[in-house]
């Protein structure tokens, strides 16, 4: 037999059990936030470059649309984050502007971005019509151009403006740097 509880104390049973709920649910976010960072390739070790660490050599990303993953070491957190760089079309390898690279973990959200190249997926996953490669969040379906940029606040530009569904904001820049024949990661916005 089930005893009868006055209504405060089933209010109260309630409200702790709202709170354990909330409570798994963000120990399993963190849990997914560093699992991803886990599995992420390390990146090359700063040496000569003195500062900035290795990303990749320039003749990697030889071809348009080429990309190549790496870790980002926050200099003042030394956390990693999982990046990507992608070679843009029409531009010089010789030239910092030839690249863009950005963080894979949106600003908001855990869902990790994705670089898509292929055409297909795009228009079956993301229902978007492409001529080239974009970026996707894969939680909210949203698509970036590598190619346009977006207007921020305070005047600023950042490249990836958003061209389907929501987001926050383009994806978290990471300026590209050439040193001798290397690519290497500067810091991040």
């Amino acid at each position: 037999m089930r005893p009868n509880l006055s209504l405060a104390p089933r209010i109260s049973l309630g409200l702790a059990a709202a709170v354990m709920v909330i409570a798994i649910a963000l120990g399993g976010l963190l849990f997914s936030r560093h699992w991803h960072h886990s599995r992420l390739p390390q990146a090359a070790k700063p040496s000569e470059l003195g500062d900035f660490e290795a990303v990749t050599a320039v003749q990697e990303l030889a071809e348009p649309w080429s990309s190549k993953r790496f870790v980002f070491h926050k200099p003042e957190t030394k956390e990693a984050i999982g990046a990507i760089v992608v070679r843009l079309p029409d531009s010089a390898p010789d030239q910092p502007a030839s690249y863009w690279a950005f963080s894979l973990l949106p600003l908001f959200g855990h869902c990790q971005l994705e670089y898509i190249t292929d055409l297909q997926k795009l228009s079956n996953d993301y229902k978007f019509e492409a001529k080239h490669p974009m970026v996707g969040d894969p939680c909210s379906h949203a698509v970036f151009d590598p190619l346009q940029m977006a207007d921020m606040p305070g005047g600023a530009w950042a490249r990836g403006a958003i061209v389907k569904g929501s987001a926050f904001r383009p994806p978290i820049g990471i300026e590209i740097l050439l040193k001798s024949d290397q690519l290497v990661a500067a810091k991040m916005e």
